[in-house]
């Protein structure tokens, strides 16, 4: 950014060169387009001309809050610093000017991205969120990353425990219920959402909110719960109400005494699908006739409780032949033209690292009828 201010001061330093401020306005705006959130208020504590074009909402419909970080210059910050309360409480006070600033703005925002815990009792980020949906125009929102579990600017430790204690549950179960009715104001007021990525609690009310975006085209559903028990009727609902659906990433963790649970995925239109981040999902029925690509991961559930000799899962090969006859490509793989007729090593290889199949962990050539 400072490059970027450099280059327009020597300019209008120049005797003979077009200087910044004969530039039309309309040009001027472009070239302020291209800051990020925080380099445009750099920008507008230049002088007052620039502080006027800022103020422009054609500058602001990108909102990507997750660019304020807890210190604006960490580059000057002693080595041994260590981050408090004070340093956090200097943040939001930085969040909430530019809070009032965009309320008085009001633009037409195409984007937003956030990452703040909504069920934080102190902060009240779930207020602070609606006001901001409530004052700017959603109607043309295309692109959104929700991340409303945690404030990303004071990350917390990650303990994975079957047996949580009974505080931290409540909390758990406390700020997903605040979720669902946020996340049922959230798609009212943008529903030619194009792009969407979020937590996701797999509720009934949630789902159904979901299912009113007609108009997505890529799906990332993040894991909220660390155990979540997935219905099978949950997910042909989502994939039977998104007609326009071409990117779908499911990350969910889904118990189950043998390993593995066992899933159909269903669509006329989907050509892109990720499951390589959850665990215990395991595809035995496909019916994807435009699908390009599919990412998967072999990880099932293991321990004295699972009774993984149970568990008999088809070989993946047969899986994706039989329902995803156009499939170009494997965690990365290109396949190559003869894969549904041909085993050959890259593929095998490939296979090994995601069948679940009692074959495959013999002999990989048998799983070829």
């Amino acid at each position: 950014m400072g490059k970027v201010l450099s280059r327009i001061l020597h300019w209008n330093n120049s005797s003979n060169a077009l200087t910044f401020e004969k530039l039309p306005e309309v040009c001027q705006l472009k070239i302020f387009g291209f800051l990020n959130i925080t380099e445009k208020g750099v920008a507008a504590q230049v002088c007052k001309h620039w502080n006027s074009l800022l103020k422009s909402p054609v500058l602001w419909s990108y909102l990507d809050l997750t660019v304020f970080k807890l210190h604006p210059r960490e580059e000057l910050l002693p080595k041994k610093h260590a981050c408090s309360e004070h340093c956090y409480n200097i943040y939001k006070a930085r969040l909430n000017s530019f809070h009032m600033f965009v309320i008085n703005v009001a633009p037409s925002i195409r984007l937003l991205r956030f990452a703040f815990d909504i069920g934080h009792f102190g902060d009240d980020w779930l207020e602070w969120i609606r006001v901001l949906l409530m004052r700017v125009r959603c109607c043309d929102l295309a692109d959104a990353a929700i991340s409303w579990s945690d404030t990303a600017v004071w990350p917390k430790e990650e303990h994975f425990c079957l047996v949580e204690d009974v505080e931290s549950v409540c909390r758990t179960r406390h700020r997903q219920r605040l979720f669902v009715g946020f996340f049922e104001y959230f798609v009212s007021l943008s529903p030619n959402l194009l792009h969407l990525e979020l937590e996701f609690d797999w509720s009934l009310r949630s789902v159904e909110a979901l299912t009113r975006l007609q108009r997505l085209e890529t799906l990332a559903l993040r894991r909220y719960f660390a155990l979540q028990t997935l219905d099978q009727k949950l997910v042909d609902r989502v994939l039977d109400s998104l007609p326009c659906l071409r990117r779908l990433e499911i990350e969910v963790w889904t118990p189950n005494s043998t390993g593995l649970c066992q899933y159909a995925v269903k669509s006329s239109v989907l050509q892109h699908l990720d499951i390589a981040s959850s665990r215990g999902f395991c595809l035995v029925d496909l019916h994807l006739p435009r699908l390009r690509s599919v990412s998967m991961s072999r990880r099932p559930w293991n321990g004295p409780l699972v009774t993984i000799d149970c568990a008999s899962p088809p070989c993946i090969y047969h899986v994706l032949v039989s329902g995803a006859p156009n499939l170009q490509e494997i965690n990365g793989h290109l396949l190559q033209p003869e894969w549904k007729t041909c085993l050959y090593p890259e593929l095998i290889s490939v296979l090994e690292t995601v069948c679940s199949c009692h074959l495959h962990t013999v002999i990989p050539t048998s799983c070829v009828k």
